[in-house]
């Protein structure tokens, strides 16, 4: 005769299975947790490595945030001195610094190049319209709000 969970020797067979205490994973967590931490240390100076002026002090603030709609590139979030340079939200964006704009990238390089105080030339062109127009925009230093110099100095 087989033995089945209904029987009371299955049954203390499964009681016994479950009443037997493990002890919990401690090496495994503390292991898990070293690799954890450097490999977010190792994408951390990755990302200072691919994008050297990404968090560097010293960058100039984005006048605006590239967007797509419609299969266009458009400005969004226009900074104050943006809109009064003559650049308005929805333009849509054409070339940066004289480069035809054929994706976010172009503006990302373009703006990591650049420094505070600089002159950013960016063509743009009204939503409804064809007239294409180049304005250019002073950047300004981004706002103090965090120190990072230790995370580029150990990388």
């Amino acid at each position: 005769m087989g033995r089945c969970a209904s029987s009371p020797r299955g049954k203390r067979r499964i009681d016994r299975l479950l009443s037997v205490k493990k002890n919990p994973p401690i090496v495994q967590c503390i292991v898990l947790s070293i690799l954890f931490v450097a490999a977010c240390a190792y994408q951390v100076c990755a990302t200072i490595f691919a994008f050297p002026g990404f968090l560097d002090p010293q960058a100039a603030a984005w006048p605006f945030v590239p967007d797509y709609s419609n299969g266009q590139p458009e400005v969004e979030f226009a900074h104050t001195n943006t809109i009064e340079a003559g650049i308005h939200n929805d333009d849509v964006i054409t070339a940066v610094n004289g480069r035809p704009f054929t994706g976010l990238a172009v503006y990302g390089e373009e703006i990591s190049k650049a420094k505070p105080g600089e002159i950013f030339e960016v063509t743009v062109r009204s939503p409804n319209s064809t007239a294409e127009r180049t304005i250019g925009v002073t950047l300004s230093a981004p706002p103090r709000q965090l120190n990072w110099p230790w995370l580029w100095s150990g990388c």
